[in-house]
């Protein structure tokens, strides 16, 4: 097309270019005139040679008009040919189905291998690496117009359409809604989109719902219709929220009239993120997994269900096997005196500013637990903390099936974790990891060792401080009083080697008194050149007191080939590992 001076298309199009002609001025003559126009246009096109027989004109249409023919006998004439167009349609698209399913590869895969193809390209979206990038459903619509036999297949597995994304288009979300029929439905919101019409669309099917995932805050009357409609086939159940305010928070808690009855009887994972909890997880009989989490908001702690409470109500679920809490408690009021049971936990996290929260781990039984993960990051004095630490070890097992590691951060917020694996799993998680943020004094550091069984006492520490010069160090007293009661200690793991000779500097002249006296092996992963006078000094002095460093491991070593010798000298075994510049 082209355009003239009034902006109106101009058609290079032959067949176009004929309606500008003049015409005669009969109209009958002028009708058979274009038409034959039109087919003197396409024989030049096409180089086809016209069709004679006897002279005349065989064009049935130009025949038809020859003969001058009635209103009526058009319309016939029309319905006649419109016919022959609808049977001619229905002629191609046989020869489509036909090619798309016999002749063309693709149609001839697997209907199984398909619907795993197809609900891989649903459930893709969801990737982390597409963040950002996708639209929803976009693949999957594609994929099912390749050919016949993937649309088919497509609609014949209301599975592939029960994945319904809050971020899709209404009448997408409406059209896989009727599509899925009455499969299960699963409710997701990636990435934090949502459109809020979706999620009240997508809920009037709450019978059919097994999974809800809302990365959004939930609105006032979305949660209100979560918890208070029957969901029988709701399998997990997670909210997110990220919206907090000083005065006021969403609270999750279950209508009067639904708490005895279990409004989730299929409910297995139920996790909120930022969201108070007000329910009674009693009525929850089916729950494997729960989490809660709450994020530090002063002017809310006083809302947060108190801990005692909490733990009672979870009293013989007899399916939980993991749970985790996340600032969602507030501490007790008083001392526990109870005993809760848990038969089939397996997997407990708590972690929590207090540290009398954590240390309700004491009062369950949980005759399978596997991985327990105890967490107080406020810190907290000796004399408040030693009967927490006295009670959480009396839980634990005989310490013959156990080994232990001691990491120790002494800076701004000193902390003493206590990992406790099980000699037979060792590559697994730790069976206990007990992480206690102390005081200046260093004492309740101190106690998470010492108030050990004495066969658990840890031969590894792993040490890290904030100093970055030798005689820069605060802590320098209560570290000394720390680490020289440390005596079961044979190895110590290191990332500076500044924080390796702040324990090798107490060392006394004489046989005495001194930090980790039974030390054999050292780790370090960063030994920059600067400090090796001095490395050398206190290796020595350590060995003149009859306490030497038998093995020592330096990553990342950027020692002189000098010192690495004299090292060599005062280590019988040194393993060094040079810098990636310089090769190892």
């Amino acid at each position: 097309m082209v355009e003239d001076k009034d902006g109106w298309g101009k058609s290079r199009d032959p067949l176009f270019q004929l309606s500008l002609k003049p015409t005669p001025r009969s109209q009958s003559q002028s009708v058979l005139y274009a038409h034959k126009q039109r087919q003197e246009t396409r024989l030049s096109i096409t180089g086809a040679e016209p069709r004679l027989q006897s002279g005349l004109d065989m064009d049935p249409l130009s025949s038809f008009l020859r003969s001058s023919p009635s209103l009526e006998d058009v319309d016939s004439k029309s319905i006649e040919i419109s016919r022959e167009v609808a049977r001619m349609q229905d002629e191609i698209r046989l020869l489509a189905e036909y090619k798309n399913t016999r002749l063309i590869g693709v149609s001839k895969i697997p209907a199984e291998l398909l619907l795993i193809t197809f609900e891989f390209l649903v459930l893709d979206p969801i990737s982390p690496a597409r963040k950002g990038i996708w639209k929803p459903y976009t693949d999957i619509l594609s994929a099912t117009q390749t050919c016949h036999s993937w649309r088919q297949t497509a609609l014949d597995s209301p599975r592939i359409w029960s994945f319904i994304y809050g971020s899709a288009p209404l009448p997408l979300v409406r059209l896989f809604l009727e599509r899925a029929k009455s499969a299960p439905l699963y409710f997701w919101t990636p990435y934090g989109r949502l459109r809020g019409v979706n999620v009240l669309t997508v809920l009037e099917h709450l019978g059919h719902v097994k999974e809800i995932a809302l990365e959004v805050p939930c609105q006032a009357e979305w949660l209100q219709r979560i918890t208070s409609t029957p969901a029988p086939q709701l399998n997990t159940l997670s909210l997110k929220n990220n919206q907090f305010h000083s005065e006021s928070s969403a609270s999750f808690e279950l209508p009067p009239n639904m708490a005895s009855t279990g409004p989730f009887p299929s409910l297995r994972r139920l996790s909120l993120d930022g969201y108070i909890w007000k329910a009674d997880a009693s009525c929850l009989r089916s729950l494997h997994s729960l989490h809660l989490q709450f994020p530090r908001i002063p002017g809310l702690q006083s809302e947060l269900p108190e801990a005692v409470a909490f733990f009672a109500s979870l009293d013989n679920l007899p399916l939980l096997t993991s749970l985790s809490l996340s600032g969602a408690l507030s501490p007790p009021k008083s001392t526990p005196l109870l005993s809760i049971s848990l038969p089939h936990l397996t997997k407990l996290a708590v972690i929590d500013h207090d540290l009398s929260i954590p240390g309700m781990a004491a009062y369950i039984d949980m005759p399978r637990i596997e991985e327990m993960e105890l967490f107080s990051g406020g810190s907290t004095d000796s004399y408040t903390a030693a009967p927490i630490l006295s009670a959480i070890y009396s839980k634990l097992l005989t310490p013959a099936e156990l080994s232990s590691e001691l990491t120790l951060e002494i800076g701004g917020s000193p902390t003493a974790r206590i990992a406790l694996r099980k000699k037979d799993a060792l590559e697994l998680p730790p069976y206990l990891a007990l992480t206690v943020s102390g005081t200046e004094d260093l004492e309740t550091e101190l106690a998470v060792v010492t108030l050990l069984p004495h066969a658990l006492r840890p031969s590894l520490l792993i040490f890290a401080s904030e100093v970055e010069e030798h005689d820069n160090d605060p802590w320098i007293i209560p570290q000394r009083n720390l680490l020289r009661r440390l005596v079961d200690v044979t190895e110590v793991r290191v990332d500076f080697l500044i924080d390796l000779l702040l324990i090798l500097r107490d060392t006394p002249p004489q046989p005495g008194p001194m930090s980790l006296p039974s030390i054999k092996k050292v780790v370090v992963r960063l030994s920059p050149k600067d400090l090796a006078p001095m490395f050398k000094a206190l290796l020595k002095a350590r060995k003149a007191v009859n306490a030497a460093i038998e093995t020592c491991v330096l990553h990342d070593c950027n020692l002189s080939p000098s010192s690495i010798d004299e090292l060599k000298g005062l280590i019988p075994r040194l393993e060094v590992h040079r810098t990636h510049a310089e090769g190892t």
